[in-house]
């Protein structure tokens, strides 16, 4: 390609740049206190209540139908999770 249409290309997708926008992370899926979203209390070793999925979840042979999540953003299958683990995955 000659120089000329390697930079009419060029010129053409800056043109472009102008038109590309992002979707808000609202306009990802429907979240916050209006959709029943609580905060956690401050704290190490802190989980959520109880949540029921509608669609259990399979982890080898075990179906779970609920799971927590932890201040540190874990989710956790059962209550009975070790935090500080030194255990890679």
């Amino acid at each position: 390609m000659s120089r000329l249409g390697c930079r009419l290309g060029l010129l053409l997708m800056l043109l472009h740049l102008h038109c590309i926008t992002a979707i808000d992370r609202r306009q990802l899926f429907p979240f916050g206190a209006p959709q029943g979203d609580d905060r956690l209390d401050v704290g190490d070793d802190i989980s959520s209540s109880e949540v029921q999925l509608t669609t259990p979840i399979v982890f080898y042979d075990d179906y779970f139908s609920s799971l927590y999540v932890s201040a540190n953003v874990d989710l956790q299958l059962t209550l009975n999770v070790a935090m500080d683990t030194d255990v890679f995955f």
